[in-house]
C-alpha cells in the first residue's frame, strides 16, 4: 500500500489476489486531506481569522502573512488567486511553526490522522505494509498516529520508478 502527500493526496493498495484499488484522490478543495494544498488552506484561514480579530495571531499567521505580503489586502489578493500548487507553498510554514504553535501542531496531527484515514479504508485490517510517498509524505512522520508508524515500511523507489515498472509489465 502506498499513500502519497504532495501538494494532493491519494492512496493505492495492491491486494495479495492481484486486484488494486484507490482512495482519496478527489482534488482540491474537496478533498486532498492531509495533502500540502489542504494544510496550506487551512493555514490561510487560521491567518484569515487572525486578521479579522476571530483567532490571535501566533507563529504560523505571521508567517502565511509575511509570506503573502504582509498586509489585509494582500492576503485577500494571494488568497483569491491562490492554486492548490500555492496553498501547498505554505505547507513548509506550519511544519516550521508546529514545535512553538499549538494550531500548527493541531494541523499537523489532523493530516496524520488523515493520512491514517487512507490506509485503514484500503486496509481495515491493518495488514499490508504501508509505504508514505510524496514532499509530505516523511516530512509527517512525527505527527502520525502511532498505529500508523508501526505499519510502515520505506519506501521502495519515487513515483517514477513506480511508472515505469507498471509500464514494464
Amino acid at each position: 500500500m502506498v499513500v502519497a502527500l504532495g501538494t494532493g493526496s491519494i492512496g493505492e493498495a495492491l491486494y495479495p489476489d492481484g486486484s488494486h484499488r484507490e482512495v482519496g484522490g478527489w482534488g482540491y478543495p474537496s478533498g486532498d486531506e492531509a495533502s500540502g494544498a489542504w494544510l496550506g488552506q487551512r493555514a490561510a484561514q487560521l491567518t484569515q481569522m487572525a486578521l479579522d480579530g476571530r483567532n490571535a495571531h501566533s507563529p504560523l499567521t505571521r508567517a502565511v502573512l509575511e509570506f503573502v505580503g504582509g498586509s489585509w489586502q494582500s492576503m485577500m489578493g494571494w488568497n483569491g488567486r491562490a492554486t492548490p500548487a500555492q496553498f501547498a507553498q505554505l505547507a513548509p510554514l506550519v511544519l516550521a511553526a508546529a514545535p512553538t504553535d499549538p494550531q500548527a501542531d493541531a494541523l499537523l496531527r489532523q493530516a496524520g490522522e488523515d493520512a491514517w484515514a487512507i490506509a485503514r479504508a484500503l486496509d481495515p485490517q491493518g495488514e499490508l505494509p504501508a509505504a508514505l510517498c510524496g514532499g509530505l509524505g516523511q516530512a509527517l512522520h512525527d505527527w502520525l498516529p502511532p498505529g500508523f508508524r508501526r505499519q510502515l515500511v520505506p519506501a521502495q523507489g519515487d513515483a517514477t520508478r513506480g511508472a515505469l515498472l507498471l509500464l514494464q509489465r
